[in-house]
């Protein structure tokens, strides 16, 4: 054994050799840096571009959604225009001069009164992206931010329209006469006098 640590004593310290050790190892060692630092640049390429990918495909799967949420909130504006009309013929009908009228249109008209057009949006793919983590993936700061607070202002939203239903419900002063169309289907008749 110390015939061998002799040998390689000498033949590394023999003059020149050290350099030519020294700059093999060097080398070496600059070769592996080179090629991990060329490894992990390759790696955060392929992540990049997969990433890439995959906000494209959730950018597609959200305008989906809100292009047809979009088309239902175009369809609530339908509904309010024909409750709007409804109400101003119902406004004719029971104005300063009304006119004799059959009671199923009178109440035909009072269904507007109290239809509150709930909106229902799809919101699969924005809870999606939040529960996984993924909404990271979109780039623009400003969506981004607007979809991660969807869902707080949807859930606004519902609490506003339950507390609508539940006052045009059981609250008289949220809409007074309400109870007595409803409750009792009185005859319109019995209010205007025969000669109208």
């Amino acid at each position: 054994m110390l015939f061998i640590l002799r040998q390689l004593r000498r033949s590394f310290f023999q003059p020149g050799k050290l350099r030519t050790y020294v700059a093999y190892a060097l080398g070496e060692i600059l070769l592996i840096v080179v090629g991990i630092l060329i490894a992990v640049r390759i790696g955060e390429w392929t992540q990049s571009k997969r990433n890439f990918a995959e906000e494209t495909s959730i950018l597609l799967r959200l305008k989906s959604d809100f292009l047809q949420n979009q088309e239902r909130l175009e369809q609530n504006g339908v509904r309010y225009g024909k409750i709007s009309k409804d109400l101003r013929a119902f406004l004719q009908i029971i104005g300063p001069a009304p006119g004799s009228v059959e009671d199923e249109l009178v109440h035909e008209y009072m269904k507007a009164l109290y239809y509150i057009p709930g909106y229902m949006p799809n919101t699969g793919v924005v809870n999606s992206l939040i529960a996984s983590g993924k909404v990271g993936l979109i780039i623009n700061e400003e969506l981004n931010y607007k979809l991660t607070s969807w869902p707080a202002g949807l859930e606004a939203y519902a609490y506003d329209l339950e507390i609508m239903k539940e006052l045009s419900i059981h609250d008289e002063t949220f809409y007074p006469g309400y109870h007595h169309f409803r409750d009792l289907k009185v005859s319109m008749s019995e209010f205007v006098p025969e000669e109208f």
